[in-house]
């Protein structure tokens, strides 16, 4: 069976499948993609806003000590439980999209029998540790570049460079490398995490085992050809997205922050934020659903990059 042939039916499958949609939009919220989405809404504080919460001591000495340290290190402690979390939902949501996308009637052709259930505990608990072992790129790229991307945020503070545009594209101009370090991880997170979830998801005794030179180049393509594509369809989609999300809240900014209205444009203005603050949930929840549409595309097709050329493909085993 040619790629084609494998991709087709399972992207037809997510594509027509609007609770598919749902998962992914779970998923891609609990793997970072609500930062993404919020990201755009957010305001950096300024320079002496941040001084003043973190310290002056802090900020020219880079030390942290006393209650500053007590309070870095709780919020080290929730930051990993709460990344816990999500590697529990990420792999239960994984586990659910996955089993419901080879019951899908465009992709069960694909099948050579009704599969079982993925959710056994077993198999979310590797899962789970496939999700830990695909962060380990991200968490090396992490410990190289805080400290430059530490040094830049400071001297952002202490120095602006250029008080017109905001601290964070100031500071990461300062850190260029360590940051397209860290989007680089990322995608080999992803490659690692859509190779091996799916090798805990596929039976064992239905996956091709061949193991000659030529097969591990062509499977090392694949893969590379697989996180290329799933990128390319992040960015093609997302980026119009976010773009809306930006205009849209910037429309909400100006309708509310703007200067106390006479009486007889009172009703006018009110009608007006309040439109204008409708619109930006939609264009908010809209810019999340095509995330989610994204997520179980890139899902799908790492599914389609590991089918056995046979077509005999299922859940059944463990």
């Amino acid at each position: 069976m040619s790629a084609t042939a494998r991709i087709a039916p399972v992207l037809t499958a997510v594509l027509g499948d609007p609770g598919a949609w749902l998962l992914g939009a779970a998923g891609f919220m609990v793997r970072g993609g609500i930062v993404l989405l919020v990201l755009p809404i957010w305001t950096a504080p300024s320079p002496v806003g941040i001084a003043l919460v973190i310290g002056p001591r802090i900020v020219n000495t880079e030390r942290l000590d006393g209650p500053a340290l007590s309070a870095a290190l709780l919020g080290l402690a929730a930051i990993a439980l709460l990344a816990a979390g999500a590697l529990l939902a990420a792999a239960w949501l994984e586990a659910m999209a996955y089993e419901r996308l080879v019951r899908d009637p465009e992709a069960e052709a694909l099948s050579s029998r009704q599969p079982g259930s993925v959710r056994r505990p077993r198999r979310l608990v590797r899962l789970f540790v496939v999700q830990l072992v695909a962060l380990v790129p991200v968490l090396l790229a992490v410990l190289n570049g805080a400290g430059p991307i530490a040094a830049s945020v400071r001297n952002e503070i202490l120095l602006p460079s250029d008080l017109a545009r905001p601290l964070v594209l100031r500071a990461a101009q300062g850190a260029i490398e360590p940051l397209l370090l860290l989007a680089l991880s990322i995608v080999a997170a992803e490659g690692i995490n859509g190779l091996l979830s799916r090798r805990v998801l596929m039976p064992a005794g239905r996956a091709d085992r061949r193991t000659t030179p030529a097969h591990l180049l062509r499977g090392m393509g694949g893969a590379i050809a697989a996180s290329a594509l799933g990128w390319l369809v992040t960015a093609v989609v997302l980026s119009p997205a976010i773009g809306a999300v930006v205009v849209a809240w910037g429309h909400v900014r100006v309708a509310w922050l703007s200067g106390a209205p006479s009486v007889a444009e009172a009703a006018g203005t009110e009608l007006a934020a309040i439109g204008a603050m409708l619109l930006f949930v939609v264009v908010w929840v809209g810019a999340l659903l095509l995330g989610g549409v994204v997520s179980a595309v890139r899902g799908a097709l790492w599914t389609a990059r590991l089918l056995p050329e046979d077509g005999g493909w299922t859940t059944g085993g463990d």
